[in-house]
């Protein structure tokens, strides 16, 4: 995918199962991106868009901007940190 979202490129998808499974969000945070739409968090996660929204409902990201939703990135890097912390601990 060449398209760029908010002048960042898109991350390439990896293989399911390596190390970093969290690259993509890990770039977008890492370049200062405070705020995401929707479909952004869905090719970051890489899941659909009731997954997606379940995942930034629960890492209380979601902010409205006019009537659209954003989610706020370093909130769901936050929390992502934290579910990969507790399976470990498991």
């Amino acid at each position: 995918m060449n398209r760029r979202t908010y002048g960042v490129a898109a991350p390439e998808k990896k293989n399911a199962g390596t190390e970093d499974e969290c690259q993509g969000i890990n770039e977008i945070y890492e370049e200062n991106i405070k705020l995401i739409n929707t479909k952004r968090l869905q090719e970051l996660l890489g899941c659909c868009y009731s997954s997606a929204v379940k995942i930034g409902t629960a890492a209380c990201a979601k902010v409205m901007v006019g009537s659209s939703p954003r989610w706020k990135v370093s909130r769901i890097n936050e929390y992502l940190e934290s579910q990969c912390e507790e399976g470990a601990a498991s």
